[in-house]
């Protein structure tokens, strides 16, 4: 799935690529193997489960929750649980206050 435009539901996905280039105003909830690249914005938290992974090079404003893994290029407006596998590069910029 590709989001370009703003998109304001919870979005639920099972063993897919979601790929957002726009604004997503909700929660994103990734199952049984997802894999979330975000470019644009996600206004909501994240949950990622156990074998499903996140991208992020945009900007996230809420927290990332779960099991599963992420990996940070952009901003993170918030949280990452400390129960995820959580990679961030040199660049990345993480404000949790």
């Amino acid at each position: 799935m590709n989001i370009k435009n703003v998109n304001k539901t919870v979005l639920s996905m099972n063993s897919e690529e979601l790929i957002i280039h726009g604004i997503q105003e909700n929660d994103v909830i990734l199952n049984n193997g997802s894999v979330l690249n975000l470019h644009g914005i996600l206004v909501g938290n994240l949950h990622i489960s156990e074998n499903s992974s996140a991208n992020i090079h945009g900007i996230l404003k809420g927290n990332i929750l779960g099991t599963g893994s992420v990996k940070v290029f952009g901003i993170i407006n918030g949280y990452i649980s400390n129960t995820l596998t959580a990679e961030i590069s040199d660049g990345a910029i993480i404000n949790n206050s």
